[in-house]
């Protein structure tokens, strides 16, 4: 097996206006003029057509392959040179606000210069379908189905059920630590009933499955379920209580199955404040608790434990053009295709975007995450560093160079049968420069304003 890594170009990203307050007096919100975006916002109460196409094109020098000091394949040696790397992605989506349909579908390519690394494709696609039943009901689904070429660690995963995770270093192909195909899909649906104007429930359900293609990894099928329920008890403020479960069950080497479940209770608090007509403060937090039902490693014994989680999250306005974010979570990991132990994590992760000037944007991401398995008679444990500094520079409405720094780190620590070939510790450095490119290939309206008027065109 040869240990690599690839690279991949994060789409642009089009961000609409924060929603204001249902019970608050609705104010113009001044959008910033730049060129990122293309155009203005749509307005959410009239149904539409769009189809976008965005496509990158990026090259430059990248490690690839930085083992530590065990685990290493017998003869491999750290080695790094040109990285060219090449990525679309097609979405069509029609609706309104509340009620749409989109499918989208990516693929991406890496071919690598100066080592023997084979070039890499990967491709996913998305179906995704909003709808109201009702006055006081919703209901959304989503199909999503991935070929992935890379084996990654996974030691973000417990910020996913909280936060975006486009947002999230961790996603992508950037961490990718070793050639190991793998299919994955996961089918998802959320239901939400408004009581009041202060009450609302929430239910969702998950399943997904993971196969992998080659001799590293472990296929697993994962069921999971939650429920919540939020009470708006002050104009700004609103307190909520959830309960989640899931239960996973992992295929080993000799075809034998182990299973993981959890079960967690939390409450919370959520509050948020508008600071000005383009600026928006969200603060949220909470705890609970976490029973665990397992097996040990070692010795296949059952294993059950209960811990901590919490979670909290932070968003932030900072003039008309910044944004600065901050995500914590614990919870429970499991180090795909690395072992079949279960460690209560500590994650978090922190990023910054905005405008340096009409043309000029910037972004700043940085995450970890710690964990220490639930077996008191266990020593094992990990810790994973990313970090990601972009800046574009904006051609035109439709495209921008963009340079890229990408950095990853992970080390594992008397982690219980490792599989052969995969480094005890991993380090990785990247730096990218070329161009991504934004096409509306189609948009227009399908009804009238509200006011009346010709349909129109955006």
């Amino acid at each position: 097996m040869r240990i690599l890594t690839a690279s991949l170009m994060l789409p642009l990203v089009l961000c609409a206006p924060s929603p204001v307050d249902a019970q608050q007096v609705p104010r113009p919100v001044r959008p910033y003029r730049g060129l990122f975006g293309a155009g203005p916002p749509p307005e959410p109460t009239r149904t539409r057509h769009e189809l976008t196409l965005t496509a990158s094109m990026t090259g430059g020098y990248d490690d690839v392959i930085t083992p530590g000091d065990s685990g290493v394949t017998p003869g491999m040696v750290p080695q790094g040179g040109f990285a060219g790397l090449a990525d679309g992605n097609l979405r069509y989506w029609f609706g309104r606000a509340g009620k749409s349909i989109s499918a989208e579908g990516r693929g991406f390519w890496n071919g690598y210069t100066d080592i023997d690394v084979d070039p890499m494709v990967g491709a996913s696609g998305l179906v995704r379908a909003e709808t109201p039943l009702g006055r006081r009901n919703n209901f959304n689904a989503a199909l999503d189905v991935a070929y992935e070429p890379t084996l990654i660690l996974g030691a973000f995963t417990p910020l996913q059920g909280d936060v975006d995770p486009n947002l999230l270093p961790e996603t992508g192909q950037t961490t990718g630590f070793a050639e190991q195909r793998s299919w994955w899909s996961t089918s998802s649906g959320a239901f939400s009933r408004r009581w009041t104007t202060r009450q609302m429930t929430n239910l969702g359900f998950a399943y997904a499955r993971r196969t992998y293609l080659d001799e590293l990894g472990f296929d697993s099928r994962t069921s999971s379920g939650s429920a919540g329920h939020d009470w708006l008890f002050s104009r700004n403020t609103s307190v909520r209580g959830t309960y989640r479960f899931s239960r996973t069950s992992f295929l080993d080497a000799g075809d034998s199955m182990h299973p993981l479940s959890d079960h967690t209770v939390e409450s919370g608090l959520a509050h948020t404040r508008r600071l000005s007509p383009t600026r928006e403060f969200y603060l949220a937090g909470g705890g609970g608790a976490t029973y665990v039902e397992t097996f040990n490693e070692s010795n296949d014994a059952p294993l059950d434990y209960w811990t901590p989680s919490g979670y909290a999250t932070l968003r932030l306005g900072v003039g008309r053009s910044w944004s600065v974010s901050a995500d914590y979570r614990r919870g429970i990991t499991v180090l795909q295709g690395v072992t079949l132990e279960s460690f209560p994590t500590n994650a978090a992760s922190v990023a910054t975007y905005g405008n340096l000037g009409r043309r000029v944007d910037l972004t700043l991401q940085g995450a970890y995450s710690i964990g220490q398995t639930g077996d008191s008679a266990s020593s094992s444990r990990f810790a994973s560093y990313s970090g990601l500094a972009r800046l574009r520079y904006a051609l035109a409405r439709c495209c921008a160079a963009s340079v890229d720094y990408d950095y990853y780190y992970y080390r594992l620590q008397d982690v219980a049968n490792v599989p052969l070939g995969v480094p005890n510790q991993f380090d990785r450095n990247s730096v990218r420069v070329g161009f991504v490119v934004w096409l509306p290939l189609y948009g227009s309206y399908v009804d009238a304003p509200e006011r009346g008027g010709v349909r129109g065109r955006d």
